[in-house]
C-alpha cells in the first residue's frame, strides 16, 4: 500500500465516524418546539412527485424536454423578428418575462431617475392586526420584511433596487396575469398546488415582490394590500 492509499483509507474511515457522529447528533435533538410551516410538506412531497415522474416516464421525458427547447428557439427567433420593429420592441422592453424548466424570472429595465440604493424604505400596511412583522434584510439594495400569525408565516415583501438581478418565481403549475397596482402594470402569479400568490411590479424607482404563503389571502386582498405601499 502507498502513501496515497493510506491516506485514502485514512479519509474513508473518518468519514464514516463522521457520519455516526452526526447521525447520534441528530437522533439526540430535541426538535419538540421546531414549528415545520405545511408549506415545506407541500414542496418536499411536490419535489418527490416530480423525480416519480421523471423515473415513470424515462426516456420520454428528456424527449418532451427536447422537443420543448426546439419550440422554445422557433419562438425566440420569432421574437427577436418581432422586436426589430421599433414599436413591438417599445411595448414589450419595460418588462421581459423569461421561463425557464424550474422558473420564471420578471425583470424590469431601470431608467436614469431611478436610484442605484434604496433612499427610501418602503412596506405594506397589513389589514390584519395579529400580523407580526419580521424584516429580514434591511440593505442599500434589498428590504425584505415577513409577517408571521401565530407563529406561521403568511406573506413576504420586498423592496429593491432595478438592477440586472432578476426576481425568480416558481414555474410549476402557475396562471400568470397582468393586473394593476394604482398605474402600475404588474405580474401575478397563482400556484395552482398551493393556492398561492407571487406578485411583482416596478414604479420606475424600485421593484417589489409580494408573496402569500396560506391560501386565504385571495387576489384582491393581495392588490389591495400591495397598493398600501403607497400610502402615507
Amino acid at each position: 500500500m502507498n502513501k496515497n492509499d493510506k491516506i485514502d483509507a485514512l479519509i474513508l474511515l473518518s468519514g464514516n465516524a463522521l457520519v455516526r457522529k452526526n447521525l447520534e447528533l441528530f437522533k439526540n435533538t430535541d426538535t419538540s418546539d421546531v414549528v415545520r410551516p405545511k408549506s415545506l410538506d407541500r414542496k418536499v412531497q411536490r419535489s418527490i412527485n416530480k423525480e416519480n415522474r421523471r423515473k415513470e416516464y424515462g426516456s420520454f421525458y428528456v424527449f418532451a424536454k427536447r422537443c420543448a427547447a426546439a419550440v422554445l428557439i422557433v419562438c425566440t427567433v420569432s421574437f427577436a423578428i418581432a422586436m426589430s420593429i421599433p414599436p413591438v420592441r417599445a411595448a414589450f422592453f419595460d418588462s421581459i418575462v423569461k421561463f425557464f424548466e424550474e422558473y420564471l424570472t420578471v425583470a424590469y429595465v431601470r431608467e436614469g431617475t431611478a436610484p442605484e440604493v434604496i433612499e427610501e424604505v418602503r412596506d405594506i400596511k397589513p389589514f390584519n392586526e395579529d400580523w407580526e412583522q419580521d424584516i429580514v434584510l434591511n440593505s442599500n439594495n434589498i428590504y425584505t420584511a415577513c409577517y408571521y400569525e401565530k407563529g406561521m408565516l403568511v406573506i413576504s415583501f420586498q423592496q429593491s433596487v432595478i438592477k440586472k438581478n432578476k426576481v425568480k418565481i416558481d414555474n410549476e403549475d402557475i396562471i400568470l396575469e397582468e393586473v394593476k397596482i394604482g398605474e402600475y402594470s404588474a405580474s401575478l402569479a397563482f400556484k395552482l398546488e398551493d393556492r398561492t400568490y407571487s406578485l411583482s411590479w416596478s414604479d420606475d424607482v424600485y421593484e417589489y415582490l409580494l408573496e402569500t404563503f396560506i391560501p386565504e389571502i385571495s387576489k384582491e386582498e393581495l392588490i389591495a394590500l400591495a397598493e398600501t405601499v403607497y400610502q402615507n
